[in-house]
C-alpha cells in the first residue's frame, strides 16, 4: 500500500477498486493529507475515507454486491465511462503471467474493473504474491493493460521475467 501511495501526486484523481490492498491505501492517503480527489465503488475504502481529511471522495454507485462490499454493473460502468482518472489501482483474484490474464471471480467486479481501467491515464495492480499461483473466473485485463504491479515480496526472477515482456514494471 505504501508503495501505490507514493505513485499519487498532489492534485491526483485516484480510482481504488475493490481490494482488500485498497482499503490499506485508503487509509495511508488520509495519513500523509495528499491534496486528491479519490473515487471508489468499494464500501468499506468509502467508510475509511469518511473519517479523513482527503480533498474529494466520489462514490460510484450501481448495484450493491454485498458479499465483494462494492457497487458493479451497467450503472456503476456509465458513471465511471465519464471519468478520467490519473492513476488507478485494482486487486485480482489471479494472474497468470504465461497467459497474459488478470482475472475476478464475478463478471460485474470483471467489468467495472475495466471500464475503470479505460478510464485511467496510468494503472497499477495491487497483488499479494500468491494470486500469481491462482486464477479467477472472469479474465478482466492482460498484464499489458496494466504500467506497473506492487506486490507485498520479491517475486521469483521467472515471473519478473514474464512480467517484463509485457512492458509492465514490478514494484
Amino acid at each position: 500500500a505504501k508503495r501505490a501511495v507514493d505513485l499519487v501526486q498532489d492534485g491526483d484523481v485516484v480510482f481504488l477498486d475493490v481490494s482488500t490492498t485498497n482499503i490499506e491505501v485508503a487509509k495511508l492517503m488520509i495519513s500523509e493529507e495528499k491534496k486528491i480527489t479519490i473515487v471508489t465503488n468499494m464500501v468499506e475504502v468509502l467508510r475509511v475515507l469518511a473519517k479523513g481529511n482527503i480533498q474529494r471522495v466520489i462514490f460510484i454507485g450501481g448495484e450493491l454486491n454485498a458479499e465483494r462490499d462494492g457497487f458493479f454493473g451497467c450503472m456503476a460502468i456509465q458513471i465511471l465511462s465519464q471519468f478520467k482518472f490519473d492513476v488507478a489501482f485494482f486487486g485480482a483474484a489471479g494472474i497468470n503471467v504465461y497467459e497474459n490474464e488478470v482475472s475476478t471471480y464475478g463478471v460485474d467486479d470483471g467489468l467495472t474493473k475495466a471500464a475503470a481501467i479505460k478510464a485511467s491515464k496510468r494503472t497499477y495492480l495491487l497483488a499479494e504474491a500468491n494470486k500469481f499461483n491462482h486464477d479467477g473466473n472472469y479474465k478482466y485485463a492482460a498484464i499489458a493493460d496494466f504500467e506497473g504491479m506492487i506486490s507485498d515480496t520479491n517475486l521469483s526472477e521467472m515471473v519478473k521475467e514474464k512480467v517484463s515482456q509485457y512492458d509492465t514494471v514490478v514494484i
